[in-house]
C-alpha cells in the first residue's frame, strides 16, 4: 500500500506553539513509519539539532507524542507518481509557508530513489574500475586522501552514536565481543570466494567484511547483509561492481 500520511506533534497543539503537522508520503508502507522530515535547518523547538536530528530523537524516545493519519492511500501507484500527488497536497495545504508545518519545503520527484537499470550499473562499473586501475601517484594520492576522509567521518558518526547506544547497539556489541573471544568465529570458515570479497562504501574499499566492521563497529554479519539489502545502494561487494 502506498500512502500519503499526516503526522500530529501532540504537546505542540495541546500549547498551541506551531508547528503542529507534517505531510508526507510513504510508498509500500507497511505500518510502521512515522515520517522522516529531511530539513537540515534548525528551529526554536529542535533544542540545537537540525529538525531531521530533532524529530529522529523525538521518534526514538517519545513516540506517544506524535499521532499518524492517513490521509489517501493507492494501490496501482508507482513512487514517481506518489511523490507528485503528495507534492499536490502540500501545495494545497501550503505546508512550506504554513508555520503549523513542520515541512521546510515542497516534494520533488529527484528525492525519488529507483533501482538501477543494468546500463547504469555497468556505467558505474566502468567508472569504478577506471578510477581504482589508475595507478598514477596523482591517483594514489587522492584515492588515499578520499578513504582517510570517508573514514575519519563514519568514525566520528560511530563515536556520535557510542554516546547515546540503543538497546540493539549494546547487545549486538557484546555478541560480538563474545564471538570474537571464542575459539569457534564461525563467520571465518565460509568459502574466501563469498565471505572474503572486498567490500565497498562511499568510496572506501575494504579488504573484506572483518575489515569493514572494525570501522563500522559492526559484526561482519550486518556488513554483508547490507552489501545484499537494496535499503544501503552506496554497499557493495566490490566483486559486484565489475
Amino acid at each position: 500500500m502506498n500512502i500519503i500520511y499526516k503526522i500530529t506533534y501532540i504537546p505542540h497543539l495541546k500549547n498551541q506553539t506551531p508547528p503542529y503537522y507534517y505531510i508526507g508520503s510513504k510508498y509500500n508502507y507497511n505500518g510502521n513509519y512515522w515520517g522522516s522530515p529531511s530539513s537540515k535547518q534548525k528551529d526554536w523547538y529542535s533544542e540545537n539539532m537540525s529538525i531531521k536530528d530533532w524529530w529522529k530523537r523525538k521518534i526514538k524516545n517519545n513516540i506517544n507524542d506524535f499521532s499518524f493519519e492517513i490521509l489517501s492511500e493507492y494501490s496501482n501507484m508507482n513512487a514517481f507518481e506518489l511523490v507528485l500527488e503528495e507534492k499536490k497536497i502540500q501545495m494545497q495545504f501550503n505546508v512550506k509557508n504554513n508555520d503549523e508545518y513542520f515541512n521546510k519545503s515542497i516534494a520533488t520527484s529527484g528525492w525519488v530513489s529507483v533501482p538501477r537499470t543494468k546500463d547504469t550499473k555497468e556505467k558505474i562499473s566502468n567508472i569504478t574500475k577506471k578510477y581504482w586501475n589508475d595507478n598514477s601517484d596523482k591517483a594514489k594520492q587522492r584515492r588515499k586522501i578520499l578513504s582517510e576522509r570517508n573514514r575519519q567521518i563514519k568514525s566520528q558518526q560511530m563515536k556520535e552514536k557510542w554516546k547515546n547506544p540503543s538497546k540493539k547497539m549494546i547487545e549486538g556489541f557484546e555478541k560480538f565481543i563474545e564471538k570474537s573471544k571464542s575459539k569457534e568465529k564461525p563467520w571465518l570458515k565460509c568459502p574466501r570466494n563469498k565471505k572474503f570479497k572486498k567490500i565497498y562504501v562511499d568510496g572506501v574499499i575494504y579488504k573484506n567484511a572483518n575489515e569493514a566492521g572494525l570501522d563500522f563497529g559492526m559484526h561482519p554479519t550486518t556488513i554483508r547483509k547490507r552489501c545484499r539489502d537494496e535499503k544501503f545502494p552506496n554497499w557493495y561487494y566490490y566483486e559486484d561492481l565489475m
